[in-house]
């Protein structure tokens, strides 16, 4: 019964769920459970092949895991786009922003906190991309100059 590794992960899902509900400490990190619990569900997907009425399922679960690379390679392109373009607005902004004196303090540093450094840069790129673009898109137009509303809206 015992031979087949699927039941030795079976009962080490059901033994950590047991321990965390008895409120035991257990020292193991609750992602480990959780993976656990995902490769249960492999199995079923495994047993899904076999049932006729799954096909279905095994055919978008097939698609998905063939996915995983194009996935990839997608975030890979958006994280260097990002990266670029952080550093090209850094550049600019250290060369006619920061630097100019007759530009406010208050303004300069206001600008500073989302593009002072290549980390905040980056930040914010990730920030205009996939997040609240109104703010940053805000100070920049405001602060800055209007070109850059056509960069960030």
């Amino acid at each position: 019964v015992f031979r087949d590794p699927w039941n030795w992960v079976d009962m080490a899902v059901v033994l950590i769920w047991a321990i965390d509900v008895s409120g035991a400490s257990t020292g193991l990190n609750s992602q480990f459970a959780r993976m656990l619990r995902l490769a249960r569900l492999m199995r079923f997907l495994k047993l899904a092949r076999a049932v006729r009425g799954f096909d279905a399922l095994f055919i978008m679960a097939a698609s998905l895991k063939g996915s995983v690379s194009a996935l990839g390679w997608a975030c890979v392109l958006l994280v260097g786009c990002q990266m670029f373009l952080a550093l090209l607005v850094l550049q600019v902004l250290h060369l006619f922003y920061f630097q100019d004196n007759s530009i406010p303090v208050e303004d300069r540093k206001h600008i500073y906190i989302y593009f002072g450094t290549f980390s905040r840069s980056l930040f914010t790129m990730f920030e205009l991309t996939l997040a609240n673009y109104p703010t940053v898109s805000r100070a920049l137009t405001e602060k800055v100059t209007e070109w850059f509303m056509l960069v960030t809206v």
